[in-house]
């Protein structure tokens, strides 16, 4: 048969897998031999061992934001100090739904949660701080049941619930509940507690993430309240402080000068009080950190750990400043209400309106689709006939207006492009917009140290050259000193700015293009770094000839280009420059695979829900106008026109039979458009029976082919149809046994925290650590998991635009 049709189908479901087992003996040998775990899959010293590593991602993964007139690092012995917030007895480990993890059960988590690996409170009292126990009672306790090896934790009836965190129903719509205390609920004698214990105050500030909803952009209560207007209209959002947060930071202050700020979140904060108020002397971002990671706290607090972590998003000043914000899904705080043929709608619930004039619902009356299987009934609705899933669009409410109007101007590539065109005509304007309200506090890549350091480029092999046709790889060496009086660990960072002619090619004014991180550098000691880069890796994709050269695809405009080494996005330290010939150079392949680049979704280069001609039609935001941010659309924005396959989609339920259909590639890839008989016509030749044992090619024998190998296509020659059929559709969460082909059925483990055995750090801050090595070294672990457990597929941790905090 063709292999081109089924061979990558067959291989996703079942290669990994084979290559894993067939492999974990040699591949984890030599990883297994450098740490002396043995050949006896020994889990006791693997999890010795991995959380090694587990605690080295915390340690260059916490990233320092603020350190006013050097606070930290401290002699904390004796140091009386008050523990606040709720979340100080119970930290945000992890996140919910497959985000969420857990060491083992019973005792061992409840261990966990008194100690100084799994808990601030304990990673504090290791390092001799003297903590205000009436102030950690008051917010409750953790307790084991030893007749169910189960634990728990038990909120205190006076500091009321906790924090909550899901989605409701898988609707799209955020449950998540801040849960601190209320100030009212702190007694006379419990507040005066705090000026005993007020050498230092710490507060600990913890939100979580779930799968299947969004970050709540309104509403950051502290309780569960019914869904009124007047929630909705709340004008705080879940990353900033909420009510009672804010109340009991501003009671600290009454008791001390000296307040840190534990950030423990594995997405951003809104960070401006904190960073403008003289008494928060040190504010530090620990993610999420598992099951061990918390002990880094007091490690890095003392000074045991230099902070080496580096911010891998934009802290802005105001959330609610970016351009995204306006264009991002059930936004509460830039939505209205609507009115229109006589009716009054809230549009937050529903943002989406029909042509018309009706709002989308979280379901729809299909009168098009009459034929199909197990009809419902919608007796409110005169017992017309609906069909979208119940609760929406699989299972999900229709998306609300999602424009990404943007384009390629997200977190730094906007702010640090703004400021720079408007540093060309007025530096000090640009230096107060950036600064200002709706700018910048941390920047992207920032995060403080306890000594310092200098970066100089000392070589590159483009320096001065002019770049004509073809596919260069650049070179750039970075030496790196400390020049401070402790041991630490620096990163380096490269930018690459391309020439930008307005009305051409829309570019970022810098895009990072290569990081290191150094080794542990001792006083006065240096390294030297070489970064690598590829030109075509940062062309610039000309979707409508921009510019005017006949092309459409990845290229580079002729002109002036530089290499900028900078200590954060916003910083420069110095540059190479190098120029492209006037032509300029013009990428029609990829250098990976050798395939064409084109154009292959539209010509209009962004996406608003479907890109249809009868969807919904806005601006893109360009850099010709950086300063006409996007704005929340309108409610004729928001209303798709007559014969929009947006409408049709949200209001027909997907079938197979539809695959039988002539749909054009619209909702589903030509290629899965295909019939059994399709199928045979390209080639198949299948066995009435599947053959026997003897007679079966083997997997073990198809480890490491090549997939244009012949042994390939014999191999899935030998299956019948509804073997391949079965195959397919029954590998949820496993991966079936094919016995006679000597296939072992293998497990999948749903969850980016937690594979097998250890719960790791939040992938943020894996990143935040940017140290390549160590990254990879997590992998490793992750694969001796695997070799341990013999579960080998994983839903673990990825990659998004981090468009929207």
């Amino acid at each position: 048969m063709k292999k081109k049709v089924l061979i990558p189908v067959f291989l996703a479901a079942i290669a990994l897998p084979v290559c894993l087992n067939k492999g974990a003996s040699s591949v984890n040998a030599d990883y297994i031999g450098e740490f002396g775990v043995g050949q006896s899959k020994d889990r006791t010293a693997y999890i010795e061992h991995a959380s090694a590593v587990q605690d080295q991602l915390a340690e260059e993964g916490f990233v320092l934001l603020k350190n006013k007139d050097n606070y930290l690092p401290r002699d904390t012995q004796g140091m009386k100090v008050s523990l606040a917030g709720k979340s100080s007895v119970n930290l945000a480990r992890g996140g919910a739904g497959s985000g969420s993890g857990s060491v083992s059960n019973g005792v061992a988590d409840y261990q966990l949660m008194e100690s100084a690996e799994g808990h601030v409170k304990g990673a504090l009292t290791e390092v001799g701080m003297e903590l205000n126990q009436t102030l950690i009672d008051f917010y409750g306790t953790w307790t084991y049941n030893s007749q169910r090896d189960t634990v728990s934790f038990s909120n205190n009836s006076k500091s009321g619930s906790g924090r909550s965190n899901g989605n409701d129903g898988w609707k799209g719509n955020s449950e998540v509940v801040i849960g601190e205390t209320p100030l009212s609920s702190y007694s006379a004698e419990l507040l005066a507690t705090l000026d005993e214990y007020n050498d230092a105050a710490i507060q600990v500030i913890s939100r979580e993430g779930s799968e299947g909803c969004d970050v709540k952009t309104c509403n950051a209560h502290d309780s569960k309240k019914t869904n009124s207007s007047a929630e909705k209209v709340s004008d705080r959002h879940a990353l900033q402080l909420s009510e009672n947060e804010e109340a009991l930071f501003e009671e600290l202050k009454k008791h001390t000068d000296n307040i840190i700020i534990i950030v423990n979140s594995g997405n951003i904060f809104q960070c401006d009080k904190f960073e403008n108020d003289d008494k928060v002397k040190a504010i530090l971002w620990i993610g999420n950190p598992g099951a061990v990671g918390a002990k880094s706290v007091g490690k890095i607090l003392t000074g045991q750990v230099n902070p080496s972590g580096r911010t891998v998003d934009t802290w802005a000043r105001d959330f609610t400043k970016d351009p995204t914000f306006q264009n991002f899904s059930d936004n509460s705080q830039t939505n209205e209400v609507v009115s229109t043929n006589g009716k009054t709608y809230y549009a937050p619930q529903d943002t989406l309106f029909a042509a018309d004039g009706a709002p989308m619902l979280s379901y729809g009356t299909d009168k098009n689709y009459k034929e199909h299987s197990a009809p419902r009934w919608d007796t409110a609705r005169g017992g017309e006939e609906f069909k979208v899933v119940s609760g929406g669009l699989n299972g999900v409410k229709p998306a609300s207006y999602l424009a990404y109007e943007e384009g390629i101007y997200v977190d730094y590539r906007y702010y640090e492009t703004r400021y720079a065109d408007m540093a060309k005509g007025n530096k000090g304007e640009a230096d107060n917009w950036y600064g200002g309200e709706e700018g910048v506090i941390y920047p992207f890549g920032y995060g403080l140290s306890y000594t310092s350091f200098k970066q100089e480029i000392v070589s590159s092999n483009v320096k001065g050259k002019t770049l004509k046709d073809g596919i260069y790889d650049i070179e750039v060496k970075v030496k790196v000193k400390n020049t401070g009086n402790v041991a630490g660990k620096d990163v380096v960072q490269l930018y690459w700015k391309a020439p930008y002619t307005k009305g051409g090619i829309e570019k970022a004014d810098r895009v990072l293009c290569a990081f290191a991180k150094t080794k542990l550098l001792n006083k006065g000691e240096s390294e030297t770094l070489t970064l690598k880069i590829n030109t075509q890796d940062f062309a610039n994709y000309d979707f409508a000839d921009k510019n005017g050269n006949g092309f459409k695809g990845y290229e580079l405009d002729g002109g002036d280009y530089y290499i900028t080494l900078n200590q954060n996005a916003h910083e420069e330290l110095g540059s190479v420059k190098f120029s492209v010939a006037k032509e300029g150079i013009k990428y029609d392949k990829d250098r990976y695979t050798g395939h064409e680049v084109k154009n292959r979704f539209t010509d209009r280069g962004f996406y608003d829900c479907l890109p249809g001609e009868n969807d919904f039609d806005f601006e893109q935001y360009s850099r010709e106008d950086m300063a006409n941010v996007p704005t929340h659309p309108t409610y004729e924005d928001r209303t798709v026109k007559a014969g929009s396959r947006y409408e049709e989609y949200l209001t027909h339920e997907f079938r197979m039979e539809d695959l039988e259909n002539e749909n054009k590639g619209l909702y589903i890839p030509e290629e899965v458009n295909k019939t059994k008989a399709d199928i045979e016509a390209l080639g198949w030749t299948q066995p009435a029976t599947a053959p026997s044992q003897a007679d079966s090619i083997q997997f073990q024998d198809l480890v490491g082919l090549d997939i244009n190998d012949p042994l390939w296509e014999q191999a899935m020659n030998q299956m019948t149809y509804n073997e391949m059929i079965g195959f397919s559709y029954g590998g949820g969460q496993h991966n079936q046994a094919i016995s006679r082909m000597g296939k072992p059925a293998t497990g999948d483990s749903d969850g980016p925290s937690q594979f097998q055995i250890i719960w790791w750090a939040g992938a943020p801050i894996v990143a935040a650590t940017y140290n390549v090595d160590l990254a990879k070294r997590q992998g490793e672990m992750v694969g001796m998991e695997a070799h341990i457990n013999g579960t080998y597929g994983w839903a673990g941790p990825a990659v998004n635009l981090h468009r929207s905090p």
